[in-house]
């Protein structure tokens, strides 16, 4: 099993994950490269398999994680995290501050096809949104984000299965 990590706001020492399993060929019968995988999906997706869904929460450093994977079989298909950070976990003052050390990491994140993030700013605390649809990233190009430690570039998939024993072994909670 291949443990993949996507460090979505790395910080000096504050860092947010967001958790990924993938399989690798070792472990699987689909054979490829990067292309192929995102083809994979992309027939995962449109078979008539009923998508499902699991959410969980967490809080990591200080930060408030919520995390939705949307699935067919043990097929990651999506992913979605939304992210409360105070600016007190970030040693920021203010608002402005918080935006001077977040918009750095934010930039790199911009672009990147099957990517989604955003930040939105409020008086004490900021909400990061990162949306990651399988179907369209490519593995290769998550490993070359800031803050990644994604131990399988050529993963072919990720396995909810896999995401979910990683997940409750880390302290996040099911709610649904």
């Amino acid at each position: 099993m291949r443990i993949l990590r996507l460090m979505a706001l790395p910080l000096f020492a504050l860092s947010l994950s967001v958790s990924i399993t993938g399989c690798d060929q070792k472990n699987d019968t689909f054979q490829g490269n990067q292309n192929n995988m995102t083809a994979f999906i992309k027939k995962i997706a449109a078979n008539k398999e009923s998508e499902e869904t699991q959410r969980y929460v967490g809080n990591l450093n200080g930060i408030e994680i919520k995390l939705t994977y949307y699935y067919k079989g043990d097929i990651v298909l999506r992913q979605a995290s939304e992210n409360k950070i105070l600016y007190k976990t970030l040693k920021a003052n203010n608002k402005e501050e918080a935006q001077k050390m977040l918009s750095q990491v934010s930039e790199a994140y911009q672009g990147m096809p099957g990517l989604t993030e955003r930040i939105d700013y409020y008086d004490s605390y900021a909400t990061e949104y990162v949306n990651i649809d399988f179907t369209q990233a490519k593995m290769s190009d998550l490993c070359k984000l800031p803050g990644s430690s994604i131990d399988n570039c050529s993963a072919h998939y990720l396995s909810m299965i896999r995401s979910q024993k990683l997940l409750e072994e880390s302290g996040y909670h099911r709610i649904n």
